[in-house]
C-alpha cells in the first residue's frame, strides 16, 4: 500500500483490521473528521517493533491508521498489512520483503483450541522471528497482556520493542467529547451542543458541565470508543445530567446497558439475549441466517421487535452482518458474569445453556439451502453461510447432490465457480467482507464436483 486511496481500501477489509466501518463509521473521511489527533507519533526502525497497546476501546486502531497515514504521505515507503488471524500464511506471502513497514492489528486474534496464552506466545515468536531476519519495521496493536507476553518474547529472543500506550489524558478526552458532542448534535446537561464545545475549546467550562466532563471520562475509563457509542445513542437529542450520573462504567458495560434499554421484562428477553449469544459466535453471517436463527429460537415471535432494533449495530455490507469485537467481548463478559449488572448476566448465564450451539447453527443453514432448492432457488448468501459458519466436506457435498437432483448443476457451477458478480447483486459487497468465502470455496468444490 503506497497512497490514501490504497489505505481507503485496507479500512474496509476485516481481513486486516478490526475496521472503523465495524465500530460505526460509515466512510474514511469521517472516521477523520471526528477523531481527535492527540497523539505523538513513533516510527520504528529496521530490526524494530512499535507496540500499540492499552485498554478496549482507547484507540489503538485508530493511532496505528494515522500513523500508516502518516508514513505513505511522505511518499517515500510502502506499508504491508497482514492478517492477524490468518498469521502464518500471511508472513509466508512476505518472506522475501526486507527492511518494509509490517501492520497487524489485534496480535490477540489467533486460533486458539486449548491453551490461548501458549498459543499467542508462538505466534509472538514466529513474528519476532520474521522481523529479526527481515530487519522488518513492525506495527502491532495489542491489549495490555497481549504487550507483556510479546515482550518476554522480544527479550528472550534479544530483540528490540518499543512500547507506545494509548491512554488519552483529560484534556485529550474533553476535546474527544466535544467532538462527538458536534457530530452527533447531542445537548449536554440542558447546555446546547454548540455552546458546550465552545466552552470545552476554551476551558471556561460551566460548573455543571465540568461536573458533566469529569464523570464522563470516569465513566469512560478514557476510551473514545465508549463515547462515539454513547453520544450515537443519543444523537440529535438530550444527555441529562441524571443519565450521565447513572451511567456504568467502562465499554462492556455502556453496550450491555444498551442491551438493558431492549428489554422488556417479558418471555421475550430470554429469545432475544438466546440470539444475542447464539450470533456473537459467528464471524460474519447473511441477513437469511440471523433470521432463520431467530425463528429456530423464538416461539411465538416474541423478540421480533428486540431482534429488528438490534440489526442497527450489527455491521452490514449488502445481506452480511457482523458483530464487532466489542460486542463479542461483552456478551461473552455477560456470560462469564463479569458485568456490573447482576440481573441481566444472570440472564445472560441462563441463556447461554440454552443458545443454539455451532451443530445446531449448521442444521438452520442446512435446512434453509435445502428450503430454497426446493423453491428453485439458489440462495449465494445461505451458501456463505455454510463455508463461513460450517465448512465442512458434508454440507458442500449435499449441496452438490440437491443441485443434481434439481437438475440445477450447471447454474450453481456458474454461480460458485465463474465470474460471481454478474449472477447476484451486493457480491462485490459480500467478497469484501470476506473473501474467505472465495478460498474456501474454491478448495472444496474441485474434491466435490466428481
Amino acid at each position: 500500500m503506497r497512497n490514501e486511496d490504497e489505505l481507503k481500501d485496507v479500512v474496509k477489509d476485516d481481513r486486516f483490521l478490526e475496521t472503523p466501518y465495524k465500530k460505526g463509521f460509515q466512510t474514511w473521511e469521517e472516521f477523520k473528521s471526528t477523531v481527535y489527533n492527540y497523539y505523538k507519533f513513533k516510527e520504528p526502525s529496521e530490526g524494530q517493533i512499535l507496540a500499540i497497546h492499552g485498554d478496549i476501546g482507547v484507540g489503538k486502531t485508530t493511532y496505528m491508521l494515522l500513523l500508516v497515514e502518516r508514513i505513505i504521505k511522505k511518499g517515500e515507503e510502502e506499508v504491508i498489512f497482514l492478517n492477524s488471524y490468518e498469521y502464518e500464511s500471511s508472513i509466508s506471502q512476505v518472506e522475501h520483503e526486507y527492511g518494509k513497514f509490517i501492520v497487524i492489528d489485534a496480535l490477540g486474534h489467533l486460533k486458539a483450541d486449548g491453551n490461548v496464552e501458549e498459543a499467542l506466545k508462538k505466534k509472538c515468536e514466529r513474528i519476532v522471528d520474521f522481523a529479526k531476519r527481515n530487519r522488518a519495521k513492525m506495527i502491532i496493536t495489542m491489549r495490555n497482556p497481549e504487550k507483556d507476553i510479546l515482550k518476554r518474547v522480544v527479550d528472550d529472543k534479544g530483540f528490540e520493542l518499543i512500547p507506545y500506550e494509548v491512554k488519552p489524558k483529560a484534556d485529550d478526552m474533553r476535546k474527544i467529547i466535544a467532538r462527538y458532542i458536534e457530530y452527533f448534535n447531542v445537548s449536554i446537561a440542558g447546555i446546547p451542543p454548540d455552546e458546550a464545545c465552545r466552552m470545552i475549546e476554551s476551558g471556561r467550562m460551566s460548573e455543571v458541565l465540568d461536573k458533566a466532563m469529569e464523570l464522563l471520562i470516569e465513566r469512560s475509563n478514557n476510551a473514545p470508543f465508549y463515547i462515539r457509542h454513547l453520544m450515537h445513542e443519543h444523537r440529535n437529542g438530550t444527555l441529562s445530567m441524571e443519565e450521565i450520573e447513572r451511567l456504568p462504567k467502562g465499554v462492556e458495560n455502556i453496550l450491555m446497558d444498551t442491551i438493558r434499554k431492549l428489554l422488556r421484562g417479558d418471555e421475550g428477553d430470554m429469545t432475544f439475549i438466546k440470539l444475542l449469544i447464539t450470533i456473537s459466535k459467528l464471524e460474519i453471517f447473511s441477513k437469511f441466517l440471523y433470521d432463520a436463527i431467530y425463528e429456530r429460537i423464538a416461539q411465538r415471535n416474541e423478540a421480533e421487535e428486540q431482534k429488528e432494533a438490534f440489526e442497527k449495530y450489527l455491521q452490514s455490507a449488502g445481506w452480511l452482518y457482523s458483530l464487532s469485537q466489542y460486542w463479542r467481548e461483552a456478551i461473552n463478559s455477560a456470560i462469564e458474569g463479569r458485568i456490573e449488572d447482576r440481573e441481566l448476566a444472570n440472564k445472560f448465564l441462563e441463556a447461554s445453556l440454552d443458545a443454539l450451539k455451532p451443530d445446531d447453527v449448521r442444521a438452520v443453514i442446512r435446512e434453509e439451502i435445502k428450503k430454497a432448492f426446493n423453491e428453485g432457488k439458489i440462495n449465494f448468501y445461505l451458501i456463505a453461510d455454510a463455508v463461513l459458519s460450517a465448512p465442512d466436506i458434508d454440507m458442500l457435498s449435499s449441496l452438490i447432490i440437491i443441485s443434481k437432483k434439481r437438475n440445477m448443476l450447471k447454474l450453481l457451477e456458474r454461480i460458485l465457480l465463474a465470474s460471481l458478480s454478474q449472477h447476484i447483486s451486493s457480491i462485490s459487497e459480500m467478497l469484501y467482507m470476506n473473501r474467505r468465502i472465495l478460498r474456501i470455496l474454491s478448495r472444496h468444490i474441485a474434491s466435490l464436483w466428481n
